[in-house]
């Protein structure tokens, strides 16, 4: 392989080099060296891993990762990250996270749309009037859609890993978050964002200019407040980090009072109102929705990223 850095010397760009060819005299593979090129033969004794870093990183690009080689030790060989780096929000994807994922979503789908056809029949089975039989058939109707939603989403997945890290390299080195890198990793550093982003049940859902210090509550008044139709109970915010947390999560309290960062997402879901013929499925519902609510939302979040 011959590294060389592109005319702005901002970027760096790999030209493959068949070695076999090129000793047997193939002029194609012969290429004229630039300035600062360098020049990599790997051995033929083991597989070259390599991973991509893009973004806000010094040098960005592809590169060739060494045996128990870190994330700290792969940004500072890459220069670092550059003044308008945002780490919080950084984006760390691995194949086999991706692979695992998609694997138990379709094992929880498998399982849901067994359930979805049992309880539409056990309704249809148990109905005592014409109004029970058309809520049964509402009610599958209804988990039918979600599941479908579900397949959807599934695509979507990219096996992010969530990691909580800062643009002080020192400071997380060693840590938990201080991964050891694979083949096929993926680094994305963004820009530092200017909002929040408020989904769901409010007047006017949206992104809000982040202020320092302003709580989740205030963004909410700032939409609007939030509808008829909110479950206020059931708030939680996507951090821009990859993490999440609600009002049922150790040492959170009442969400509203709690302060966010830049390109976090405040998520109000609406309220699931249920009428008395509607009782074969309740939990049923309570998953399906939840599920498709949360997984869009996180959809949504890697989107902006």
């Amino acid at each position: 392989e011959v590294i060389r850095l592109t005319d702005d010397f901002m970027d760096r760009k790999i030209i493959s080099i068949d070695l076999d060819a090129l000793m047997k005299g193939d002029e194609k593979q012969n290429i004229v060296l630039a300035p600062k090129d360098e020049v990599r033969i790997y051995t033929t004794y083991r597989e070259v891993e390599k991973i991509t870093i893009k973004g806000e990183v010094v040098r960005p690009g592809e590169y060739e990762i060494y045996k128990g080689e870190s994330l700290s030790e792969l940004l500072r060989r890459v220069g670092g990250f550059t003044k308008e780096a945002y780490a919080y929000g950084a984006v760390f994807k691995r194949r086999d996270v991706k692979t695992t994922q998609n694997k138990n979503m379709q094992s929880f789908i498998s399982k849901m749309q067994s359930q979805v056809l049992q309880s539409a029949a056990g309704g249809a089975a148990t109905a005592v009037s014409a109004e029970e039989a058309q809520f049964a058939k509402s009610e599958l109707q209804l988990n039918q859609g979600l599941l479908e939603n579900l397949k959807a989403m599934q695509e979507q997945m990219e096996g992010r890993v969530a990691i909580n890290i800062t643009e002080d390299i020192g400071s997380w080195t060693g840590s938990k978050d201080d991964l050891l890198l694979r083949d096929g990793d993926a680094i994305m550093v963004p820009k530092r964002p200017q909002e929040v982003l408020v989904m769901g049940e409010v007047h006017s859902p949206g992104a809000q200019v982040f202020v320092p210090g302003l709580r989740v509550r205030d963004y909410i008044n700032q939409t609007g407040g939030m509808t008829n139709y909110a479950d206020n109970d059931q708030i939680f915010v996507v951090q821009a980090n990859g993490f999440a947390f609600s009002s049922d999560s150790p040492s959170v309290g009442d969400i509203e009072r709690v302060s966010l960062n830049a390109g976090d997402t405040i998520f109000v879901p609406q309220k699931i109102v249920r009428y008395a013929a509607m009782r074969f499925s309740k939990d049923l519902i309570d998953i399906l929705f939840k599920t498709a609510v949360v997984l869009a939302t996180i959809a949504c979040c890697f989107e902006k990223l």
